[in-house]
């Protein structure tokens, strides 16, 4: 992982939440996809939320990535 950025996955019961924090850009866009691809491809997840309350900076190939 980056040291630009980091995240948290927060599971309760067939939901959860990745906490995204720092800066997303276009050098960790592929990392930060990887994760949201994982968490909603895990049988027992049935939604995923993205909190980005704690993101600095966010350009637009980070954009793409949602």
């Amino acid at each position: 992982m980056d040291d630009l950025w980091t995240y948290d996955v927060i599971r309760t019961g067939p939901s959860c939440t990745i906490e995204l924090f720092g800066e997303i850009d276009m050098s960790v866009r592929e990392e930060v996809l990887a994760v949201m691809v994982a968490e909603v491809n895990r049988p027992d997840t049935a939604a995923v939320s993205l909190d980005m309350g704690a993101v600095s900076f966010l350009d637009s190939s980070g954009l793409e990535a949602w």
